[in-house]
């Protein structure tokens, strides 16, 4: 299928698949895998529950890449093509650089997940969240970016096993902050 085909997306959730057969930068805030309906999109997810908020400027998905599907949650109908390779200037601009976390473990994905953004004062580079089940496991956790905006995906349980790996429906949730200059966690009302 030639990257460039033209893909009817609906309002509400669609799953869309990848067709170029190379990446596609997605970084704030000019999203340029999408920059055609940026205007129409909500929010984006890929399979590790990396997410995209274009009316917050917020971006942690890594580029888009040949043999993945995206979530995508739309405003309004559009008919979506995929832009052209971009330049190695817009590449290199756009790259995408994983933070590491220091204090809580990444969390492995279950399949189902819930998109958190937080932003605040008190949020600053150098600190993380934790996001905790009311049985103390630890289902979201991420570094808090250079401008003050942490992204993370709230993983549910997987229902299709007999161990629990994430949250319930309903379940009330716990949010940490760990600060790494002066090495404490406080619990955050979100």
């Amino acid at each position: 299928i030639p990257a460039d085909t033209e893909i009817p997306i609906e309002e509400g959730w669609n799953y869309v698949a990848y067709l170029p057969t190379y990446e596609l930068p997605c970084v704030a805030p000019d999203f340029y895998a999408f920059d055609s309906i940026l205007d129409e999109i909500r929010i984006a997810k890929d399979p590790d529950g990396n997410f995209l908020a274009p009316q917050f400027e917020f971006s942690n998905m890594p580029p888009l890449q040949a043999g993945r599907g995206y979530l995508i949650k739309m405003s309004n109908d559009v008919v979506f093509s995929y832009p052209p390779e971009p330049e190695d200037e817009v590449l290199a601009l756009n790259g995408h650089a994983q933070q590491s976390l220091v204090h809580y473990d990444r969390v492995k994905g279950t399949g189902a997940n819930m998109s958190l953004l937080l932003r605040g004062d008190i949020l600053q580079p150098g600190t993380e969240i934790g996001v905790y089940s009311s049985t103390g496991m630890l289902i979201g956790s991420a570094p808090i970016t250079a401008n003050g905006i942490c992204g993370l995906a709230v993983w549910g349980d997987d229902p299709t096993t007999e161990e629990l790996e994430g949250s319930s429906d309903n379940e009330s949730l716990e949010v940490k902050m760990w600060n790494s200059v002066d090495n404490t966690e406080i619990y955050l009302i979100v």
